[in-house]
């Protein structure tokens, strides 16, 4: 846990966005955290290119932000019971992507959507629907379709910077992978500061054992991949581009961008 509150601790700072008020229900979303490794790597890549708006704690979003509609007792129920019946899941990260503004310019590393990632998105939409009201304007279906899970590296970034970066991470190879094994509900206060309300073990623990999977030529035991440890750095660059989720992106200043 002291990962955990070392992420409250680094998402001070409030950002202001279209939409955003302070007399409102407050925020929550949900993220998983990556490695204390693949966390390392993109700190040091941020230290050695000199990243403007560097994200000093990487996040994956598993939920984008939402309001309470019902009872914060009843949200943490659902999501104890989406974790309870969930493996934990195995993402890997490879190349660099950009969301282009409107509201904010953002370069992340590309975490591939899998069945499993997807389908622990999809159980956390559809287990909340009814309890939370989203807090930008669009359907639990329409983020199922438009899911774009990444590890920011910066974001606020002008054009030009955001042009720039996204220029020279061509020629980093960015590549890891690690497994989800909790979720963390966070909370935004009204200055902008989000805090961990909770967080949730995946309990559905499956047998380790090695598989094939012949149309990736990927053979996995627990989260290391044999491609990701034999690929060449030109085969890692320019990642996918994924689609912007609708309505502004949510971040906390020094904190999550895009949740």
């Amino acid at each position: 846990m002291g990962q955990v509150a070392a992420t409250s601790a680094k998402l001070d700072g409030a950002a202001s966005r279209p939409g955003a008020s302070r007399r409102t229900r407050p925020w929550y979303g949900l993220i998983a955290l990556p490695s204390p490794e693949v966390a390392e790597r993109l700190r040091s890549l941020q230290q050695r290119l000199a990243v403007p708006g560097a994200e000093p704690q990487p996040h994956l979003t598993l939920k984008m932000p939402f309001r309470v509609r019902t009872r914060l007792a009843e949200v943490r129920q659902r999501v104890a019971e989406v974790a309870r019946q969930t493996a934990p899941v195995c993402v890997s990260v490879r190349g660099v992507g950009g969301f282009p503004g409107p509201y904010s310019n953002a370069v992340y590393a590309s975490v591939p959507r899998n069945p499993e990632l997807e389908a622990l998105h999809a159980a956390l939409v559809r287990a909340l629907d009814g309890s939370i009201v989203n807090v930008y304007p669009y359907t639990g279906e329409i983020e199922l379709a438009q899911y774009a899970p990444h590890l920011t590296i910066a974001s606020d970034l002008s054009d030009e910077d955001f042009a720039r970066l996204l220029g020279r991470l061509q020629d980093q190879p960015i590549e890891g992978c690690f497994e989800i094994t909790r979720m963390h509900l966070m909370r935004r206060d009204t200055r902008g500061r989000w805090r961990v309300v909770q967080s949730f073990p995946l309990g559905r623990r499956l047998p380790t054992e090695s598989t094939v999977d012949s149309r990736q030529s990927t053979v996995r035991q627990g989260c290391v991949t044999a491609d990701l440890m034999t690929s060449t750095p030109a085969a890692l660059k320019g990642g996918p581009q994924a689609a912007r989720p609708p309505g502004p992106p949510f971040r906390a200043a020094g904190g999550p961008d895009n949740y």
